[in-house]
């Protein structure tokens, strides 16, 4: 990519945020943003309450009784969150934060979709299956664009707090998916699964109309020579307007960290080098957190602890759906803002 230049940008007054400015703006794309995460937390923990469910496995006898494909059924959502993460990572600078995020949440919908209208003897866990993977896509391409998109639109000072708010809500989505997991146990059809299932496209909806009345990146829009347009969304961001001498001073720094990453022409290679800028050393403490997460089992517990109450303490008993969430509250209470400031 080249150099930002001076150039008029034809689609200058373009941009809508529905008559929101400054801190009411900022405050509609932390909330927009949290939605997205806390569908990304429902999805994890939708499985745990419904495998276990009569009605689930009446719908789905290859997944009765076998954990094999018990743990399919539920590891295909992360496989398609795997391929929608990486064609955000690959192609995600070219679509667009806002489209990809919008595409993201029309996929979710259709998986949802997919996997809700599943029936016997149709093929029905191959096409709960498929839904689950679609679902994952449009979850990944999400959770992996979310994150960029508030940093870029926020204050330097407050982007460390907002990412961590999206982590936490992550729970808070978990939370509810228990909870409906366990008021549906108590109907005996397939709207016991059906529903909590179908419940993804309300998070999806909110998400998707959300984000419609909220501006691209600025970031992302002055790397593709749209540096008009950017000013407006700096100046609806800051209550100012658009030539504001704070606005252009903003939009010139901007500009000048989008020039020198150009310059740079810094590949994945990179990633493994070192030197001053310590490329190999920054993505070590950005990944190893995240893999060390992962590595300790913590999804396990989410999708299979409603078994694993079962199979325990709780035989033949529904309130182990309902003790899920206190089990997992301490992770909430111990999100980093409860006890530290950013």
């Amino acid at each position: 990519m080249g150099k930002i230049v001076d150039k008029i940008d034809v689609l200058a007054g373009r941009t809508t945020t529905s008559g929101l400015r400054g801190r009411k703006l900022r405050i509609a794309i932390t909330i927009t943003a949290t939605i997205g995460f806390s569908l990304f937390g429902y999805d994890q923990g939708l499985m745990s309450g419904l495998l276990n469910g009569d009605q689930f496995k009446l719908e789905f006898p290859p997944a009765r009784d076998n954990s094999t494909i018990q743990g399919a059924i539920t590891a295909c959502y992360e496989l398609g969150c795997f391929f929608g993460a990486i064609f955000a990572l690959l192609r995600g600078d070219y679509f667009g934060r806002k489209p990809l995020m919008l595409a993201g949440s029309l996929i979710i919908v259709i998986g949802t979709v997919i996997s809700t209208a599943a029936i016997r003897p149709y093929w029905q866990t191959g096409q709960f299956v498929i839904g689950r993977v679609v679902t994952g896509i449009g979850n990944g391409l999400n959770t992996a664009t979310i994150p960029v998109w508030q940093s870029e639109m926020s204050r330097a000072e407050n982007r460390g707090k907002l990412v961590n708010i999206e982590g936490a809500v992550v729970a808070v989505g978990t939370m509810i998916a228990y909870w409906i997991d366990f008021g549906f146990s108590y109907i005996n059809s397939s709207v016991q699964w059906r529903f909590p299932t179908a419940f993804q496209i309300v998070f999806a909806l909110l998400f998707f109309f959300g984000l419609t009345n909220l501006p691209e990146s600025p970031r992302w829009l002055i790397a593709h020579h749209r540096r008009a347009e950017a000013h407006e969304v700096l100046g609806y961001l800051n209550d100012l307007p658009p030539d504001d001498d704070a606005v252009i001073a903003e939009g010139t720094t901007i500009i000048d960290a989008v020039n020198r990453f150009a310059d740079a022409q810094t590949g994945f290679k990179d990633l493994l080098t070192g030197g001053k800028t310590q490329h190999f050393q920054r993505m070590l403490i950005g990944s190893s957190s995240q893999f060390f997460q992962q590595f300790t089992g913590c999804n396990a517990a989410i999708y299979y602890s409603t078994i694993l109450f079962y199979e325990t303490i709780f035989n033949k008993s529904k309130y182990r759906l309902s003790l899920i969430w206190v089990v997992f509250l301490p992770q909430f209470m111990l999100w980093p803002p409860f006890h530290h400031s950013f």
